[in-house]
C-alpha cells in the first residue's frame, strides 16, 4: 500500500517494514542545501544537536531531547548523497538517504527513511515533515522551533491517511 498527504511524504508499507520518502525541491544551491544538512551546527538549527564525522563509517549522531539517535555514515557523495543508519546496531535500525541534485534554479532533495517498523511509519513522517519545514525556514535565512502542536497535527493526518 502506498499513501500520500498532500505533497509531503509518501509511506511505502511492505508487510512489516515501511519505507518514508520526501521529494521537494529547494530554490537554494546545492552546497548551502549539503551545509544544511551536514554541518552540526546548521544541524542544531532545524534538526537537533549533531556530531557528524564526515566520512563513510564515521559516525552521524543525532540529540534529541528524548533519546539520541546514534548512527553511522554509510554512503557519503560530495554534496550528492548521504546515507546514514539510524539506532546502528539496535533492532529497530533503519536506514536515511539524502540525495541531492541540481534542478532548475535550485535544488532537488530526496529523502528516503527506510526499513521503519510499520508502527512508527506516521511518526516518522510527521517528523522529517516538520524537520523539513524548519530545514526551509534555515535556508532562507531564518530559524523557527520545533511545533509541538503541528508535530501532532501532522501525525493525525498521517495516521488518518494510513487507516484509510
Amino acid at each position: 500500500m502506498s499513501v500520500k498527504v498532500e505533497s509531503a511524504g509518501h509511506i511505502e508499507l511492505d508487510g512489516d517494514r515501511t519505507t518514508v520518502t520526501f521529494e521537494r525541491h529547494y530554490a537554494f544551491p546545492r552546497s548551502g542545501v549539503w551545509e544544511a544538512i551536514t554541518n552540526p551546527a546548521q544541524l542544531a538549527a532545524w534538526l537537533d544537536e549533531a556530531v557528524v564525522e564526515l566520512r563513510v563509517g564515521g559516525r552521524f549522531e543525532i540529540y534529541f531531547d528524548d533519546e539520541p539517535m546514534l548512527g553511522v555514515v554509510t554512503e557519503l557523495i560530495d554534496e550528492t548523497v548521504l546515507g546514514y543508519s539510524w539506532h546502528a546496531g539496535r533492532t529497530d535500525e533503519s536506514h536515511v538517504r539524502w540525495e541531492l541534485s541540481d534542478e532548475g534554479d535550485g535544488t532537488r532533495v530526496l529523502l528516503t527513511h527506510t526499513r521503519l517498523s510499520s508502527r512508527s511509519a506516521a511518526g516518522f513522517a510527521a517528523g522529517w515533515h516538520h524537520h523539513m519545514e524548519l530545514l526551509v525556514a534555515l535556508l532562507q535565512g531564518g530559524r523557527e522551533a520545533w511545533d509541538d502542536a503541528r508535530f501532532d497535527q501532522l501525525l493525525t493526518e498521517y495516521r488518518a491517511t494510513l487507516s484509510n
